[in-house]
């Protein structure tokens, strides 16, 4: 298969020291790389990469699509018709997914895009979605540091589980995901889906410290750089559940959920990102000639403080004391894009 000289099955993740005593998130913006940590880029909860000593392939009745395969390999560029056409076949057991969802004329333009489905049979998920929300550390956030460095514009300095120091706290705060991109820092704490977000509340505390804290760095460590910081949540399962509470797609009414957590993020400044919308980036940059880039989107669309989150149908914005959902103009999106 031709696909088999794209397809990776390492994940490397840069190790840093945090010596001297609480220094790991300033090592990490250093780029005082001290080891490297190693994971399958494809998880045992999917196994669907099969790997031999003539070759690399993926079972197609496994798979579901997490890209992480072909998103871990750094010497992607763009790929052919027959290359395209192969991995699509694998990655779409579901034949009602069409390419021309993830075309970029057509992503984060306003309208939801459903992920595909898959049966059972041999799989433990039948949707992406499913295999987000069911553990935070080997799945989304292992998946999102993966997606987050194939969207970069080049290459970045990446970290995950990175110590944080806390003056009001006795512990140390840890930082999911980390990346360091041309003059764009991104801090992304990783939640599985919206419901154990909600229940257990802690992003309500976490972000602004986290912000505190990181941004004390940089202005303290790393002022000359003029660094822009943005952190944002990044959550998993029903993306629905994350709709603003007066769209129709809303699916978290019950008990006043949407509302109590619209409440919280427009109160304690906070910003999300949904793993669907991440997923949609990757797939479009793997099947189109060129690729949106996190640290050339994110910044744009962010630095408006009223757009609070990121969705597939585009950015949910605060507007007339309420949330709704509003694509992105197409400049924005031309504009964060690079052709390989």
């Amino acid at each position: 298969m031709k696909t088999s000289k794209i397809l990776s099955e390492i994940i490397s993740i840069p190790q840093y020291s945090n010596k001297p005593k609480n220094k790991k998130f300033s090592n990490f913006l250093g780029s005082k790389i001290q080891d490297e940590e190693l994971w399958p880029s494809c998880h045992k909860d999917i196994q669907a990469l099969e790997v031999d000593s003539e070759s690399k392939k993926i079972n197609s009745e496994k798979c579901i699509g997490c890209l992480n395969c072909v998103t871990n390999n750094l010497e992607f560029s763009q790929l052919d018709e027959e290359m395209k056409n192969e991995l699509w076949d694998i990655f779409f057991e579901d034949k009602n997914w069409k390419k021309e969802k993830i075309d970029t004329s057509n992503i984060l333009n306003g309208n939801r895009i459903e992920l595909p489905n898959f049966n059972t049979f041999e799989r433990k998920y039948s949707t992406f979605e499913d295999y987000t929300s069911t553990n935070e550390v080997e799945h989304i956030s292992l998946w999102g540091l993966s997606t987050l460095r194939f969207l970069s514009s080049k290459k970045p300095t990446v970290g995950r589980e990175i110590e944080i120091y806390q003056s009001e706290f006795p512990r140390d705060g840890r930082l999911d995901i980390c990346f360091k991109c041309n003059n764009s820092i991104l801090i992304v704490e990783a939640k599985t889906d919206f419901i154990s977000l909600v229940t257990e509340n802690r992003f309500v505390q976490q972000i602004p410290k986290y912000q505190i804290e990181c941004k004390k760095i940089i202005n303290d460590e790393f002022y000359s750089e003029n660094l822009n910081l943005n952190l944002l949540l990044l959550v998993g399962g029903n993306e629905t559940d994350l709709f603003p509470p007066t769209h129709s797609d809303c699916t978290s009414t019950v008990g006043n959920k949407a509302q109590k957590f619209y409440d919280d993020i427009d109160k304690n400044k906070i910003k999300f990102l949904s793993a669907n919308a991440l997923w949609i980036l990757g797939m479009n940059a793997i099947f189109s000639n060129k690729k949106i880039c996190w640290d050339l989107l994110f910044p744009k669309i962010f630095s408006d403080n009223n757009v609070v989150g990121l969705v597939t149908s585009g950015i949910v914005i605060k507007k007339n004391n309420g949330f709704e959902i509003n694509p992105i103009p197409r400049q924005t999106i031309e504009d964060a894009s690079i052709n390989y």
